[in-house]
């Protein structure tokens, strides 16, 4: 993917979670593109390694302080929680490529929906383990190896709470509904 459409796809997601009040913190971003590229098959071309409590791309983060540098985003404080916003230059620059965002509204609608309102433990368990899932480990019993710094260790809950968003997915992928 061209890093122009790439930053088209990373702006829109980011503006359509502020629109549902969802948290954009760079962890929450970096779950979420994840999810978009790993899950949903939208080609960003980032590599993720699991690093702390979820996936995590260097590139990306990389990639989200350029957008700051070229001000098409910014921080602002949410309950004394940094989140990115997008300028009215990076909507402007959303505005510019609607032929490159058209195909992907399924999957950002996806992401809003299923997975903006999860706070940031969840959205990180479900991460990781699609992250395990997508290495063919045992999931949950490698989550719980990996995550053993956590006091609330996540269960089988997340492996079933994971198939089901994909799951969910898979039943929309295959219809022509508008999630947004």
């Amino acid at each position: 993917m061209y890093s122009r459409e790439q930053t088209a796809l990373i702006l829109s997601l980011i503006d359509s979670l502020s629109v549902d009040e969802s948290r954009t913190s760079e962890t929450h971003i970096q779950n979420y593109i994840y999810f978009t590229q790993e899950m949903l098959e939208v080609p960003m071309d980032f590599e993720f390694v699991l690093y702390k409590n979820s996936p995590y791309s260097f590139d990306l983060s990389e990639k989200l302080t350029s957008l700051r540098a070229d001000r098409l985003l910014a921080i602002e404080l949410n309950n004394s929680y940094p989140c990115f916003v997008i300028t009215d230059l990076g909507k402007k620059y959303i505005g510019r490529f609607p032929k490159t965002l058209a195909p992907h509204k399924k999957q950002i609608g996806f992401i809003v929906k299923n997975l903006g309102a999860k706070d940031i433990r969840e959205l990180g368990q479900l991460a990781t383990a699609l992250l395990i899932d997508r290495t063919e480990k045992n999931r949950i019993e490698d989550l719980n190896k990996l995550k053993e710094a956590i006091s609330n260790k996540p269960d089988e809950r997340v492996g079933k709470s994971l198939e089901f968003i994909r799951n969910t997915w898979l039943g929309l992928k295959n219809r022509s509904v508008s999630l947004t």
